[in-house]
């Protein structure tokens, strides 16, 4: 787990790195991904993740998020 109070984890197939979480009705929500260069976490793609998330959650909880029918 890449941060713990947010609760965005990550996976690494080779030399990339994905960010993710979860939501509600087990689904996986992969917010954003970079080629790693190093073994540390890209910082600014570690908050690029965080408001990926912010932004997701807001609109999923307003309605805006998918179309009604």
């Amino acid at each position: 787990m890449v941060d713990p109070e947010e609760k965005i984890y990550e996976f690494k197939p080779l030399q990339y790195r994905f960010f993710n979480f979860f939501c509600e009705g087990r689904k996986i929500i992969i917010s954003n991904g970079y080629i790693k260069k190093s073994q540390k976490v890209s910082v600014k793609d570690l908050e690029r993740a965080r408001a990926i998330k912010k932004d997701y959650t807001y609109r999923v909880k307003g309605g805006t998020y998918y179309e009604k029918e």
